[in-house]
């Protein structure tokens, strides 16, 4: 079953940081079976509030395809990378069945 991962980015703090870590885990993400599903520069809310100025979902093709992903050495300094980039909330949820 699919595993998804919704990033909420509510600021960027170094644009130059964001983009090399765009560029640099996007082979990662593939190494893992993952894919960029969607990306909405400003989603649109039907209900409720959402204080995100970027939202992004990320497909993988199991929970454990998704976790290896996140918790694999390599991914660590990329993840550096991102928390110098940017202010953001990420979110697993699993598919449905």
């Amino acid at each position: 079953m699919s595993a998804y991962v919704i990033v909420n980015i509510e600021k960027i703090k170094d644009q130059d940081k964001l983009k090399e870590y765009g560029q640099k885990v996007a082979a990662h993400t593939e190494k893992f079976g993952g894919k960029l599903l969607a990306a909405s520069p400003e989603p649109t809310v039907l209900e409720g509030s959402l204080n995100s100025i970027r939202t992004l979902i990320l497909e993988f093709p199991d929970l454990e395809s998704l976790n290896g992903w996140y918790e694999a050495g390599e991914y660590q300094p990329l993840k550096e990378i991102r928390l110098a980039a940017i202010d953001a909330t990420l979110a697993v949820v699993d598919g449905a069945t």
